[in-house]
């Protein structure tokens, strides 16, 4: 039985039947769909391509309720020890802090924002950077030049390795990385797949562009699951704010030959 993954439509779901997927995607812009041979492969392409907040899951998998996306935990006013990889939460006018001072989401992902920047792009002198917020003056911040050549795109996929090798250092194993960057998520939920399985060469057979630090965005992802959540950039947002500010001090410590 075929099964008709619908990820962005009128009714984002798993169908047996095509013109019921059909009627998900009709007159809907920028629709996602595909068919799968198997329900597991439909849903973990539902899951991965949704409109908002994308959630790739490479953490092994185990029977139990930890295991399940989206459940939610005893209730906010509640002081409570979670799961293997997981901090001790205290929980502050209904936010989710870790002991720590880092933030959890609703859905106990760690919140961490991360920002590359290329000062002077395209310009003789171009500098980048990459930046890690997790917390005001939190010891696990990160403000570092790119490795490689001054890009924007390296520079954001680079920040969001920093994050993850960080969080995963620390014993976490959800992570929510906020960042300006659409074409990183697009990477990371939707391309990285079949770049994989056709030897980094996009559709039109060219290779793919950042391959490098793609692949070690890739590796950093093992054993986490990671909701990448899109935010504007220079929109009043804080944390990505805070993130620019620490590429932006990155940046200044950047050498061409890095």
């Amino acid at each position: 039985m075929p099964f008709y993954a619908v990820a962005r439509g009128h009714s984002p779901g798993v169908y047996t039947s095509w013109p019921d997927a059909q009627a998900q995607i009709n007159g809907y812009t920028a629709a996602r769909y595909k068919k799968f041979d198997t329900k597991e492969d439909a849903e973990e392409f539902v899951k991965e391509n949704a409109l908002s907040k994308p959630v790739v899951d490479r953490r092994e998998k185990a029977s139990g309720d930890s295991q399940v996306e989206g459940k939610r935990k005893r209730d906010d006013d509640e002081e409570e020890e979670e799961s293997q990889g997981e901090k001790k939460l205290h929980v502050d006018e209904g936010e989710k802090k870790t002991e720590d001072g880092l933030s959890l989401d609703d859905e106990g992902y760690l919140i961490v924002y991360s920002v590359g920047v290329c000062e002077f792009h395209g310009k003789s002198g171009q500098k980048s950077g990459c930046g890690v917020f997790f917390a005001e003056d939190h010891e696990q911040n990160v403000s570092v030049p790119l490795k490689g050549k001054a890009s924007n795109n390296a520079a954001d996929i680079q920040a969001a390795t920093h994050a993850l090798t960080s969080a995963k250092a620390a014993g976490h194993e959800k992570v929510a990385v906020h960042t300006d960057s659409q074409f990183m998520i697009n990477c990371m939920t939707s391309w990285l797949k079949n770049w994989k399985k056709k030897d980094w060469k996009k559709s039109d057979g060219e290779s793919v562009k950042n391959k490098e630090e793609l692949i070690e965005l890739d590796k950093a992802t093992e054993g986490l699951a990671v909701k990448w959540v899109h935010v504007k950039a220079k929109s009043g947002n804080v944390g990505n704010d805070e993130a620019r500010k620490l590429a932006k001090v990155g940046a200044k410590k950047y050498e061409a030959d890095a």
